[in-house]
């Protein structure tokens, strides 16, 4: 099997355009917007070039979602509050002024009928959680206790950006946070 590197740099370049194209698009006018002709448009790539690459409309969906889902993630100090403030600003960042709820609820709504949405959802769950999950780990949250505290807090920021619509403010991280630290155990 061919791997990224063996692949000719021109090829690479064109899935990288129009991997970036339909994430912005799909970010922008969300799942029904993500055509081959719409994204070719947008990429400056004919039709032809993404069904070469992307037959299904289905594996490009899946390219922009998993594309759209990279966020950028807090880079560890070592101090437990800290980092789990900074990983939960990225998180909420990312939701509101990057679209990531807006990924996330259309990734949701496909999932339930669609395997390989389901598929993708599982892979952004573990790869979007997995940060924070490991700051979790190497503060001794481990096992059932570790899973918990990624629920309450990631959890809380889905709530208060998605169902509330609201950005969770600085000060508002900060008592996540807190509250979750004080009445936990390791």
């Amino acid at each position: 099997m061919r791997t990224d590197d063996d692949l000719d740099p021109r090829v690479r370049r064109t899935q990288r355009d129009v991997v970036q194209a339909a994430s912005e698009l799909l970010l922008e006018e969300g799942w029904f917007a993500l055509t081959h002709a719409a994204v070719a448009s947008r990429a400056g790539y004919s039709k032809a070039t993404l069904y070469n690459h992307w037959p299904d409309p289905a594996d490009l969906g899946r390219a922009a979602f998993l594309h759209a889902c990279a966020t950028p993630h807090h880079e560890p100090t070592g101090d437990l509050r800290t980092d789990l403030i900074g990983e939960l600003t990225a998180f909420s960042d990312a939701l509101v002024n990057h679209h990531l709820a807006r990924v996330i609820a259309a990734l949701v709504e496909m999932s339930a009928s669609d395997p390989a949405s389901a598929e993708v959802l599982a892979t952004f769950q573990a790869e979007g959680s997995a940060p924070m999950r490991q700051i979790l780990v190497d503060n001794g949250y481990t096992g059932e206790t570790g899973d918990v505290m990624l629920e309450i807090l990631s959890g809380a920021v889905l709530y208060r950006s998605m169902l509330l619509q609201q950005a969770p403010t600085a000060d508002h991280i900060e008592l996540l946070v807190d509250t979750a630290l004080a009445n936990s155990e390791r």
